[in-house]
């Protein structure tokens, strides 16, 4: 996985959820707590995949899991009724967001090209306000196993490489020989340099803590242990111009739109905030109704705002369902801002010949390697049993849970029903909380379990 600022999140939060095919809870009857053209995810195997997860059940993991399941179930539905997927008019519907977002890349970059390169002042004032920094880290993996033998090892492991990082005054030379992480080990396992603001309150103390030269102890992850150092001044130097030429022309790029909002007299609907949770709550549908927000020239329906959350990951969705107004009102304003950008940017549309010829193309060849999934994993049974049987593969290490493609999990949602109860999704999740933390308590991978109420 490449070391991003996701990544650090995913540490912190201990990631997504990593299910397993086997254990129970035994919890709740087997009633429907979604489905999908009448094919049912029932309440026992939620609950079996939350408490069987390596992550505290919360709302939002359970959201996550149904979300992920809805749209196998749904592109299993769409192959087991031979539905066409390829017509130029689903094409065009699936790939329009990415033709969206690609035409909105090439727009900046070929303003980026037209800036002047930040200048060795402005770097080297980055090290002296220490604003910025740059870090390095050693990924030790651990095996999707329960099994104590092995993970004793990898503890064993971890500190054998704890001690070498102490002793050893090459940090780069020990990433390169001991991390697990391939694509990050080719860098040294240098970071993106960051502020504090970008580390989770959940590591950034003990990371920010950091002297040049120094490193962390193992930190404790869903994918393994981190081990985290500060790189020195000298070391971190390239990669403080390489965040500084993206502050610089960012901070160009948000005066240029604030510009064009300026004079669009942009206006909120009344009550947009709940109407925006409402649609980014499953099943993400969006009735043709009043503009969200209008303004000189435009207006953003309900359809925009829909087709824009599909493309967010489950986990970022369920994150805009629960948002505050405020969050809400700034993720709309960002919708707006996108859609004004486009009309300058892209006035005849962003789906060019070459868009379509070159994400098309891109999306065929996803959905053949997902039919092939569907294949392998579930092969000719139920929408509901392969939809089932990706999440307990993923969960058992043996497929990656790869989203569908482009905006097709909306396109699919439109074709057939999908229905979700939340409340009894809910319920599931802090019962599976409770039955988690009472498994897991007295485990030497978890600590600061919190309290169990009654």
């Amino acid at each position: 996985m490449p070391i991003t600022r996701t990544a650090l999140h995913t540490i912190a939060l201990l990631a997504l959820p990593v299910v397993t095919a086997c254990g129970g809870s035994g919890a709740g009857r087997h009633a429907v707590v979604a489905s999908v053209a009448g094919a049912p995810l029932d309440t026992v195997t939620i609950a079996r995949w939350l408490v069987a997860s390596r992550q505290i059940p919360s709302a939002a993991v359970a959201n996550y899991l149904v979300s992920s399941w809805i749209d196998r179930a749904l592109f299993a539905k769409a192959l087991g009724d031979g539905a066409v997927l390829t017509d130029s008019s689903t094409v065009d519907a699936v790939i329009w967001p990415d033709a969206a977002r690609g035409t909105l890349r090439l727009f900046w970059e070929a303003r980026r090209e037209k800036m002047a390169p930040p200048t060795d002042p402005q770097i080297d004032s980055l090290t002296t306000i220490d604003r910025v920094r740059v870090f390095q880290q050693l990924v030790i993996r651990t095996p999707s196993t329960n099994d104590t033998a092995a993970l004793r090892k990898v503890r064993e492991r971890v500190s054998q490489v704890v001690r070498r990082a102490d002793l050893e005054p090459d940090f780069t030379a020990l990433v390169r020989q001991l991390s697990d992480d391939s694509i990050s080990r080719v860098r040294g396992g240098f970071m993106p340099a960051l502020t504090r603001r970008e580390l989770p309150a959940a590591i950034g103390d003990a990371i920010w803590a950091l002297g040049a030269g120094a490193h962390t102890p193992a930190l404790r992850a869903a994918d393994g242990y981190h081990i985290f150092r500060r790189a020195s001044r000298a070391e971190g130097r390239p990669f403080l111009k390489d965040w500084l030429v993206v502050a610089l022309a960012q901070n160009a790029e948000g005066r240029f739109q604030d510009s064009l909002i300026a004079t669009k007299n942009v206006a909120m609907a009344s009550g947009v905030e709940g109407r925006i949770r409402a649609i980014a709550r499953e099943p993400v549908l969006a009735a043709d109704s009043a503009p969200l927000v209008t303004w000189t020239g435009g207006a953003l329906r309900p359809a925009q705002a829909r087709l824009w959350l599909i493309m967010l990951l489950p986990d970022n969705r369920f994150d805009v369902s629960t948002a505050s107004d405020v969050s809400v009102q700034a993720f709309l304003q960002e919708l707006v801002r996108r859609e004004v950008l486009l009309q300058v940017a892209a006035p005849g549309g962003p789906l060019t010949p070459a868009a379509r010829q070159e994400l098309g193309a891109q999306y065929r060849r996803v959905l053949d390697s997902l039919r092939g999934e569907v294949r392998r994993v579930g092969g000719a049974g139920s929408p509901a049993a392969v939809a089932t049987a990706s999440i307990d593969s993923a969960g058992a290490g043996h497929v990656l849970l790869h989203p569908l493609p482009g905006a097709l999990a909306g396109v699919l949602r439109a074709r057939y029903p999908v229905t979700v109860d939340q409340a009894a999704l809910d319920a599931i999740a802090q019962s599976a909380r409770k039955q988690w933390i009472e498994l897991h308590r007295g485990d030497s991978l978890t600590s600061n379990l919190p309290a169990v109420r009654p």
